[in-house]
Protein backbone atom coordinates (compact mmCIF):
# COMPACT_ATOMS: atom_id res chain seq x y z
CA UNK A 1 0.00 0.00 0.00
CA UNK A 2 1.08 3.66 -0.86
CA UNK A 3 0.71 6.87 1.09
CA UNK A 4 1.23 10.23 -0.40
CA UNK A 5 1.10 13.09 1.84
CA UNK A 6 1.42 16.55 1.65
CA UNK A 7 0.01 19.84 1.98
CA UNK A 8 -3.51 21.15 0.29
CA UNK A 9 -3.44 22.11 -3.65
CA UNK A 10 0.34 20.51 -3.83
CA UNK A 11 -1.17 18.33 -6.67
CA UNK A 12 -1.69 15.35 -4.42
CA UNK A 13 -4.94 14.72 -6.41
CA UNK A 14 -3.67 15.51 -9.94
CA UNK A 15 -0.94 12.92 -9.35
CA UNK A 16 -3.34 10.23 -8.19
CA UNK A 17 -6.08 10.85 -10.87
CA UNK A 18 -3.16 10.29 -13.71
CA UNK A 19 -2.38 6.88 -12.21
CA UNK A 20 -6.10 5.69 -12.70
CA UNK A 21 -6.15 7.42 -16.50
CA UNK A 22 -2.52 5.30 -16.93
CA UNK A 23 -4.47 2.14 -15.47
CA UNK A 24 -2.36 2.10 -12.75
CA UNK A 25 -5.20 1.98 -10.33
CA UNK A 26 -8.23 1.22 -11.15
CA UNK A 27 -11.05 3.37 -9.08
CA UNK A 28 -10.87 7.08 -7.24
CA UNK A 29 -12.87 8.21 -4.19
CA UNK A 30 -12.38 11.51 -2.52
CA UNK A 31 -13.27 11.86 1.21
CA UNK A 32 -13.69 15.56 0.37
CA UNK A 33 -16.77 14.85 -1.76
CA UNK A 34 -19.75 15.33 1.84
CA UNK A 35 -21.71 12.51 0.42
CA UNK A 36 -18.77 9.77 0.17
CA UNK A 37 -17.78 10.91 3.45
CA UNK A 38 -20.66 10.91 5.50
CA UNK A 39 -21.11 7.34 3.46
CA UNK A 40 -17.54 6.18 4.69
CA UNK A 41 -18.26 7.35 8.40
CA UNK A 42 -21.24 5.66 8.73
CA UNK A 43 -20.01 2.22 8.15
CA UNK A 44 -16.38 1.89 7.63
CA UNK A 45 -15.76 -1.38 7.60
CA UNK A 46 -19.13 -1.82 4.97
CA UNK A 47 -17.34 1.22 2.93
CA UNK A 48 -13.71 -0.56 2.93
CA UNK A 49 -15.08 -3.77 1.93
CA UNK A 50 -17.31 -2.69 -1.15
CA UNK A 51 -13.84 -1.13 -2.58
CA UNK A 52 -11.94 -3.29 -5.54
CA UNK A 53 -8.45 -3.90 -5.35
CA UNK A 54 -6.62 -0.86 -6.50
CA UNK A 55 -8.26 1.94 -4.93
CA UNK A 56 -7.01 5.63 -4.66
CA UNK A 57 -8.73 7.06 -1.44
CA UNK A 58 -8.02 10.99 -1.50
CA UNK A 59 -7.91 13.23 1.66
CA UNK A 60 -8.28 9.57 3.78
CA UNK A 61 -7.67 11.61 7.18
CA UNK A 62 -11.20 13.15 7.22
CA UNK A 63 -12.73 9.00 8.02
CA UNK A 64 -9.62 8.01 10.14
CA UNK A 65 -12.12 5.45 11.10
CA UNK A 66 -11.71 3.45 7.92
CA UNK A 67 -8.07 2.76 8.28
CA UNK A 68 -8.77 -0.43 10.46
CA UNK A 69 -10.57 -1.87 8.10
CA UNK A 70 -7.81 -0.90 5.37
CA UNK A 71 -5.87 -2.87 7.52
CA UNK A 72 -8.01 -6.05 7.75
CA UNK A 73 -8.36 -5.88 3.87
CA UNK A 74 -4.75 -5.01 3.05
CA UNK A 75 -3.05 -8.39 5.38
CA UNK A 76 -6.02 -10.56 3.78
CA UNK A 77 -4.97 -9.41 0.24
CA UNK A 78 -1.75 -10.36 1.01
CA UNK A 79 0.09 -8.30 -2.61
CA UNK A 80 0.97 -4.80 -2.44
CA UNK A 81 -0.87 -2.13 -4.56
CA UNK A 82 -4.62 -2.81 -2.89
CA UNK A 83 -4.83 0.91 -2.06
CA UNK A 84 -3.26 4.39 -2.46
CA UNK A 85 -3.94 6.99 0.10
CA UNK A 86 -3.44 10.61 -0.40
CA UNK A 87 -3.75 13.28 2.98
CA UNK A 88 -3.46 16.37 4.12
CA UNK A 89 -2.34 15.76 7.80
CA UNK A 90 -2.71 13.26 10.09
CA UNK A 91 -2.68 10.64 7.82
CA UNK A 92 0.84 8.98 8.93
CA UNK A 93 0.80 10.05 12.63
CA UNK A 94 0.29 7.67 16.01
CA UNK A 95 -3.37 6.76 16.00
CA UNK A 96 -5.21 4.18 17.64
CA UNK A 97 -3.75 4.33 21.32
CA UNK A 98 -0.29 5.24 20.73
CA UNK A 99 0.18 2.48 17.41
CA UNK A 100 -0.55 3.47 13.99
CA UNK A 101 -3.06 1.01 11.89
CA UNK A 102 -1.46 0.30 8.96
CA UNK A 103 1.92 0.63 10.54
CA UNK A 104 4.58 -1.70 8.60
CA UNK A 105 1.80 -1.95 5.67
CA UNK A 106 2.38 1.06 3.67
CA UNK A 107 5.41 2.95 1.52
CA UNK A 108 5.08 6.75 2.57
CA UNK A 109 6.28 9.65 -0.33
CA UNK A 110 5.48 12.99 1.05
CA UNK A 111 4.86 15.24 -2.11
CA UNK A 112 5.39 19.64 -1.89
CA UNK A 113 4.93 22.03 -3.91
CA UNK A 114 6.96 22.16 -6.86
CA UNK A 115 10.46 22.68 -6.49
CA UNK A 116 12.84 24.70 -8.85
CA UNK A 117 14.38 21.74 -10.62
CA UNK A 118 10.18 20.60 -11.18
CA UNK A 119 8.86 24.73 -12.60
CA UNK A 120 11.77 24.81 -14.81
CA UNK A 121 10.44 21.65 -16.37
CA UNK A 122 14.22 19.52 -15.05
CA UNK A 123 12.66 16.89 -12.84
CA UNK A 124 16.07 14.73 -12.51
CA UNK A 125 17.78 15.12 -9.18
CA UNK A 126 21.40 16.20 -8.48
CA UNK A 127 21.07 15.30 -4.60
CA UNK A 128 23.24 11.70 -4.82
CA UNK A 129 25.72 13.64 -6.30
CA UNK A 130 25.46 16.63 -4.46
CA UNK A 131 25.45 14.77 -0.63
CA UNK A 132 27.64 11.61 -2.09
CA UNK A 133 29.26 12.07 -5.32
CA UNK A 134 31.49 14.22 -6.97
CA UNK A 135 30.45 17.73 -6.79
CA UNK A 136 32.81 18.78 -9.61
CA UNK A 137 30.93 16.81 -12.20
CA UNK A 138 27.54 18.87 -11.16
CA UNK A 139 25.79 21.34 -13.97
CA UNK A 140 25.45 24.90 -12.55
CA UNK A 141 24.51 27.97 -14.22
CA UNK A 142 25.53 31.46 -14.09
CA UNK A 143 23.18 33.85 -12.32
CA UNK A 144 22.85 36.93 -10.79
CA UNK A 145 22.03 37.86 -7.58
CA UNK A 146 18.77 38.86 -8.06
CA UNK A 147 17.87 35.57 -10.13
CA UNK A 148 18.42 33.49 -6.70
CA UNK A 149 16.22 36.11 -4.73
CA UNK A 150 13.48 35.85 -7.47
CA UNK A 151 13.83 31.94 -7.19
CA UNK A 152 13.70 31.90 -3.81
CA UNK A 153 10.54 33.94 -3.99
CA UNK A 154 9.01 32.00 -6.41
CA UNK A 155 5.42 29.38 -4.97
CA UNK A 156 5.52 25.94 -6.13
CA UNK A 157 1.38 25.58 -6.02
CA UNK A 158 0.51 24.35 -8.84
CA UNK A 159 -2.30 26.87 -9.68
CA UNK A 160 -0.10 29.76 -9.08
CA UNK A 161 2.99 28.18 -11.12
CA UNK A 162 0.74 27.54 -14.20
CA UNK A 163 -2.32 30.19 -14.46
CA UNK A 164 -2.09 34.04 -14.29
CA UNK A 165 -4.37 33.32 -10.49
CA UNK A 166 -4.02 36.38 -8.00
CA UNK A 167 -1.48 35.60 -5.73
CA UNK A 168 -2.56 38.02 -3.10
CA UNK A 169 -6.34 36.84 -3.41
CA UNK A 170 -5.20 33.02 -3.98
CA UNK A 171 -2.94 33.30 -0.49
CA UNK A 172 -5.91 34.57 1.10
CA UNK A 173 -8.34 32.22 0.22
CA UNK A 174 -6.12 29.30 0.59
CA UNK A 175 -5.45 30.70 4.58
CA UNK A 176 -9.27 30.98 5.50
CA UNK A 177 -9.83 27.47 3.61
CA UNK A 178 -7.25 25.28 4.51
CA UNK A 179 -7.83 24.96 8.17
CA UNK A 180 -11.44 23.80 8.43
CA UNK A 181 -11.21 21.59 5.34
CA UNK A 182 -8.07 19.75 7.22
CA UNK A 183 -9.73 19.32 10.44
CA UNK A 184 -12.27 16.24 11.69
CA UNK A 185 -14.78 16.60 13.65
CA UNK A 186 -12.72 16.12 16.58
CA UNK A 187 -11.36 19.40 16.38
CA UNK A 188 -13.78 21.51 16.61
CA UNK A 189 -12.13 23.87 19.75
CA UNK A 190 -9.65 24.87 17.80
CA UNK A 191 -9.89 28.30 16.55
CA UNK A 192 -9.05 28.59 12.78
CA UNK A 193 -8.65 32.65 13.35
CA UNK A 194 -6.54 32.05 15.70
CA UNK A 195 -4.33 29.71 14.23
CA UNK A 196 -4.46 31.40 10.90
CA UNK A 197 -3.34 34.73 12.92
CA UNK A 198 -0.58 32.11 14.32
CA UNK A 199 0.47 30.91 10.44
CA UNK A 200 0.90 35.01 9.93
CA UNK A 201 2.82 35.60 12.67
CA UNK A 202 5.94 32.79 12.10
CA UNK A 203 6.37 34.21 8.59
CA UNK A 204 8.46 36.35 9.93
CA UNK A 205 10.48 34.09 11.85
CA UNK A 206 11.31 31.73 8.69
CA UNK A 207 14.45 30.39 8.31
CA UNK A 208 15.41 31.33 12.23
CA UNK A 209 14.61 29.83 15.37
CA UNK A 210 11.57 29.17 17.02
CA UNK A 211 11.24 30.61 20.29
CA UNK A 212 7.93 29.83 21.22
CA UNK A 213 8.34 32.46 24.24
CA UNK A 214 8.93 35.21 21.96
CA UNK A 215 6.15 34.11 19.77
CA UNK A 216 3.44 33.82 22.43
CA UNK A 217 4.58 37.31 23.50
CA UNK A 218 4.14 38.83 20.04
CA UNK A 219 0.65 37.46 19.21
CA UNK A 220 -0.97 37.34 22.59
CA UNK A 221 -1.63 33.75 22.75
CA UNK A 222 -0.88 30.89 25.84
CA UNK A 223 2.40 28.55 25.65
CA UNK A 224 0.17 25.83 24.75
CA UNK A 225 -2.49 26.80 22.83
CA UNK A 226 0.89 28.28 20.03
CA UNK A 227 2.62 24.96 21.03
CA UNK A 228 -0.77 23.14 20.02
CA UNK A 229 -1.14 24.58 16.80
CA UNK A 230 2.27 24.64 15.66
CA UNK A 231 1.80 20.69 15.33
CA UNK A 232 -0.68 21.38 13.62
CA UNK A 233 0.63 23.55 11.35
CA UNK A 234 3.37 20.92 10.79
CA UNK A 235 0.78 17.98 10.27
CA UNK A 236 -0.32 19.51 7.79
CA UNK A 237 3.05 20.22 5.85
CA UNK A 238 2.55 24.31 5.96
CA UNK A 239 5.79 24.67 7.94
CA UNK A 240 9.07 22.34 9.05
CA UNK A 241 10.64 22.82 11.85
CA UNK A 242 14.50 21.38 11.46
CA UNK A 243 15.28 20.04 15.37
CA UNK A 244 18.79 21.38 16.48
CA UNK A 245 21.38 18.29 16.40
CA UNK A 246 22.40 17.76 19.63
CA UNK A 247 23.58 14.29 20.20
CA UNK A 248 26.68 14.75 22.63
CA UNK A 249 26.00 14.77 26.04
CA UNK A 250 27.27 18.54 26.75
CA UNK A 251 25.07 21.57 27.10
CA UNK A 252 26.63 23.62 24.40
CA UNK A 253 24.37 22.33 21.54
CA UNK A 254 21.17 24.24 21.45
CA UNK A 255 18.44 22.01 20.44
CA UNK A 256 15.74 25.21 19.60
CA UNK A 257 14.01 24.17 16.25
CA UNK A 258 14.66 25.81 13.46
CA UNK A 259 11.45 27.00 11.42
CA UNK A 260 10.99 27.08 7.31
CA UNK A 261 7.74 27.40 5.51
CA UNK A 262 6.36 24.92 2.98
CA UNK A 263 6.50 27.84 0.48
CA UNK A 264 7.66 31.34 0.09
CA UNK A 265 4.08 32.56 -0.69
CA UNK A 266 2.98 31.69 2.75
CA UNK A 267 6.03 33.86 3.65
CA UNK A 268 4.09 36.89 2.08
CA UNK A 269 2.14 37.30 -0.81
CA UNK A 270 5.37 39.05 -2.86
CA UNK A 271 8.15 37.56 -0.83
CA UNK A 272 9.81 38.98 -3.95
CA UNK A 273 8.87 42.06 -1.81
CA UNK A 274 10.26 41.42 1.19
CA UNK A 275 12.38 43.60 3.28
CA UNK A 276 16.65 42.89 2.47
CA UNK A 277 17.62 41.55 5.56
CA UNK A 278 14.98 38.98 5.07
CA UNK A 279 16.20 37.63 1.55
CA UNK A 280 18.98 35.69 3.37
CA UNK A 281 16.50 33.90 5.39
CA UNK A 282 14.02 33.28 2.72
CA UNK A 283 17.05 31.58 0.75
CA UNK A 284 18.00 29.46 3.38
CA UNK A 285 14.68 28.36 3.24
CA UNK A 286 14.73 27.78 -0.34
CA UNK A 287 17.67 25.22 -0.63
CA UNK A 288 16.33 23.46 2.44
CA UNK A 289 12.91 22.95 0.75
CA UNK A 290 14.69 21.79 -2.60
CA UNK A 291 16.62 19.33 -0.74
CA UNK A 292 14.34 17.86 0.96
CA UNK A 293 11.46 17.33 -1.98
CA UNK A 294 14.80 16.16 -3.73
CA UNK A 295 15.62 13.63 -1.45
CA UNK A 296 12.20 12.10 -1.40
CA UNK A 297 13.27 11.53 -5.11
CA UNK A 298 16.08 9.40 -3.66
CA UNK A 299 16.06 6.76 -0.83
CA UNK A 300 15.11 9.63 1.40
CA UNK A 301 17.03 10.90 4.17
CA UNK A 302 17.72 9.59 8.14
CA UNK A 303 16.77 13.28 9.55
CA UNK A 304 17.21 16.94 8.59
CA UNK A 305 18.34 18.74 11.52
CA UNK A 306 20.40 22.28 11.84
CA UNK A 307 23.49 22.78 14.38
CA UNK A 308 24.19 25.13 16.78
CA UNK A 309 26.47 25.33 19.23
CA UNK A 310 26.59 28.32 22.62
CA UNK A 311 29.94 29.24 21.47
CA UNK A 312 27.83 30.82 18.12
CA UNK A 313 28.96 28.32 15.36
CA UNK A 314 26.29 26.94 13.57
CA UNK A 315 25.25 24.59 10.34
CA UNK A 316 22.23 25.84 8.44
CA UNK A 317 21.38 22.20 7.50
CA UNK A 318 22.72 19.21 8.46
CA UNK A 319 21.30 15.80 6.52
CA UNK A 320 22.36 12.43 8.31
CA UNK A 321 22.61 9.13 5.55
CA UNK A 322 23.30 5.63 6.20
CA UNK A 323 24.89 7.05 9.84
CA UNK A 324 26.54 9.94 8.26
CA UNK A 325 26.34 13.40 8.43
CA UNK A 326 26.99 16.21 5.40
CA UNK A 327 26.53 19.83 7.03
CA UNK A 328 25.58 22.26 4.83
CA UNK A 329 25.35 26.28 4.99
CA UNK A 330 23.81 28.92 3.00
CA UNK A 331 24.98 31.98 1.70
CA UNK A 332 23.79 34.60 -0.02
CA UNK A 333 27.04 36.08 -1.81
CA UNK A 334 28.25 36.25 -5.19
CA UNK A 335 31.80 35.08 -4.07
CA UNK A 336 32.80 32.75 -1.14
CA UNK A 337 32.85 34.53 2.43
CA UNK A 338 35.73 34.33 4.21
CA UNK A 339 34.75 32.56 7.24
CA UNK A 340 32.31 30.84 4.77
CA UNK A 341 33.39 27.04 6.31
CA UNK A 342 33.77 28.12 10.17
CA UNK A 343 30.44 26.24 10.77
CA UNK A 344 31.05 23.65 9.18
CA UNK A 345 34.52 22.95 10.51
CA UNK A 346 32.90 23.24 14.27
CA UNK A 347 30.68 20.90 13.49
CA UNK A 348 33.30 18.65 11.80
CA UNK A 349 35.46 18.96 14.90
CA UNK A 350 32.48 17.70 17.18
CA UNK A 351 31.42 14.71 15.21
CA UNK A 352 34.69 14.01 13.04
CA UNK A 353 33.68 9.85 13.34
CA UNK A 354 30.19 10.86 10.97
CA UNK A 355 31.78 13.85 9.12
CA UNK A 356 31.27 12.34 5.47
CA UNK A 357 31.47 16.27 4.21
CA UNK A 358 30.69 19.61 3.67
CA UNK A 359 29.11 21.91 1.18
CA UNK A 360 28.69 25.93 1.25
CA UNK A 361 25.87 26.33 -1.30
CA UNK A 362 26.00 30.27 -2.41
CA UNK A 363 25.12 32.00 -5.21
CA UNK A 364 28.03 31.91 -7.35
CA UNK A 365 29.27 30.59 -10.54
CA UNK A 366 31.57 28.06 -10.16
CA UNK A 367 32.21 24.93 -8.06
CA UNK A 368 35.64 25.10 -5.74
CA UNK A 369 36.78 22.75 -3.12
CA UNK A 370 37.31 24.00 -0.21
CA UNK A 371 39.39 22.00 1.98
CA UNK A 372 39.11 18.09 2.60
CA UNK A 373 35.66 17.12 1.76
CA UNK A 374 34.00 20.51 1.28
CA UNK A 375 32.99 22.33 -1.00
CA UNK A 376 31.52 25.38 -2.39
CA UNK A 377 28.92 24.89 -4.81
CA UNK A 378 26.40 27.33 -6.59
CA UNK A 379 22.76 27.01 -5.57
CA UNK A 380 21.60 27.07 -9.52
CA UNK A 381 22.95 23.27 -9.16
CA UNK A 382 19.57 22.25 -7.06
CA UNK A 383 17.74 22.77 -10.82
CA UNK A 384 20.38 23.12 -13.41
CA UNK A 385 20.37 20.25 -16.09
Amino acid sequence: MTLVIGPRACGKTTLVQRLIDDGVYRRYISFADPGVRATASASPLLFVESLPFGTVIDEVQLVPGVLVPIKEMVDAAGRPGQFLLTGSTRVDLPTMGGTHPLAGRFTRFELAPLNAAERHGRPTTSVATLLEGDPSTLAVTDLVGAVYDREAATTGFPLLVTSGADHRRWRRDYLRSVVPETLTESDHIVDHQRLTRLLEGIAGMAGHELVLNHLVSDLSIDRRTASRYLDLLEEMRLIRRLPGLRMKATDTERAVPKLHLADPILVAPDPGGVSDDRRDALLESFVVNELATQLEWVDGADGLFHWRDRRRDEVDLVVERDSGFVAIEVKRAREVPSGATAGIDAFRARYQDRFRRGLVMYAGRHVLPLGDAVWAVPISALWSR
